[in-house]
């Protein structure tokens, strides 16, 4: 199942030799993108007669050759990789020879071909933001095709650049405890957002983030009903000056809550993942399918913990914020999400952040049992 590459960079960071862009540490994204469209296929969720797949910046090939090579589907697959820069396509087809594959590799410029094709699969993976493609992308789906994006421009998603956001992503960001989370929202929405200008509906399939990249699947429906259905699940989350956080769907409910909270938005405010997709990956985590792959139980412990996330509000209570707050030490998080779930309360850990803690226990509630646990211990 390995294939034969090169790697041009640290485990942590991009790489270039010979003018070919390859990075290994995206293996994570590269593992989990891999399990996911399995999954897909699997379960008869792409569309098309034949199922075609695009790698719309293949840099060296190296996601469409494991695509071609690790992918197991009974229909017919065609898979595309395509660069603008002649020196990767060429590497690309060099790997097609060493690893025994078939992939289209072609020399063209995304929007142009993105425009002028039809997939039922798209990846637009850049160096930066995603925000150039997203619309053309977002067109040349076919009815239930899925997009898969991902954003290495961090710093403006997570709120430490709002100016950024604002003109990349049409939102209004500032930094949060949940910050990694909050990036995650931020892409869902605008892509959400720039698909209804199209009369397209998202749902999301994943969403996660790593070192330095955020990551999503979405899968693109057609039509008004299903667009506005979509259209529900983006709001606005308000920051107290604690931190605390609060969701509304228009800007007008703002006149309701206390005080001059931080509006946060528009940004996607509903699940951030197909619970039943993320069941049927962990299943087919299970077995041997997957045993091969570097990042198996890292991938494995995040689906497991965003299955237990789902259906928590957005946002979470940061462990160290709080105790730092408090001015005490924190108690052990699973001590605290024990009491908490005594208490009748939802909780759970985040795929996003070791220290916190995402729960629907209001705040006053959260904090006294947070030093009751934190003072018996």
């Amino acid at each position: 199942m390995f294939l034969d590459v090169d790697p041009t960079g640290g485990d942590r960071g991009p790489g270039v030799r010979g003018g070919v862009f390859y990075n290994p540490a995206m293996v994570n994204n590269r593992d989990l993108s891999i399990i996911l469209v399995d999954t897909l296929f699997e379960n008869g969720q792409l569309p098309g007669r034949s199922i075609s797949i695009l790698d719309g910046l293949c840099g060296s090939g190296i996601r469409a050759l494991r695509f071609a090579r690790e992918l197991s589907c009974s229909r017919e697959v065609a898979i595309k990789g395509i660069d603008i820069d002649e020196a990767s396509i060429r590497t690309a087809r060099e790997g097609c020879i060493t690893n025994g594959v078939e992939v289209d590799f072609q020399v063209d410029e995304l929007n142009g071909h993105l425009i002028r094709n039809r997939h039922s699969y798209v990846d637009v993976d850049p160096f930066g933001s995603p925000a150039p493609f997203i619309r053309n992308a977002i067109s040349s789906l076919l009815n239930g095709g899925v997009l898969a994006v991902t954003a290495t421009d961090t710093a403006a998603l997570t709120g430490s650049l709002p100016r950024v956001a604002r003109r990349r992503y049409d939102t209004q960001l500032h930094r949060t405890d949940f910050q990694h989370e909050l990036s995650c929202r931020a892409l869902l929405g605008n892509l959400t957002r720039t698909a209804a200008s199209l009369e397209r509906s998202v749902s999301p399939l994943f969403f996660y983030t790593s070192d330095h990249f955020v990551r999503g699947y979405v899968k693109l429906g057609r039509g008004a009903g299903r667009t506005d259905g979509s259209l529900k699940n983006v709001g606005y989350i308000l920051l107290d000056d604690n931190g605390r956080v609060e969701v509304i769907h228009r800007l007008e409910d703002i006149t309701a809550v206390d005080g001059s909270p931080k509006v946060l938005g528009p940004l996607w405010v509903g699940p951030l993942e197909d619970r039943n997709l993320v069941t049927g990956m962990l299943s087919a985590m299970e077995g041997e399918r997957f045993a091969y792959m570097r990042t198996h139980k890292r991938i494995k412990s995040m689906l497991e913990t965003a299955q237990s996330e789902n259906g928590l509000p957005p946002g979470g209570y940061d462990t160290n914020a709080v105790a730092s707050e408090l001015r005490m030490s924190p108690p052990r998080i699973s001590s605290l999400m024990e009491a908490l779930k005594a208490k009748g309360f939802g909780v759970s850990r985040s795929r996003f952040s070791p220290t916190l803690v995402k729960t629907d226990t209001p705040w006053k509630v959260f904090k006294r049992t947070f030093i009751d646990i934190a003072e018996g211990e």
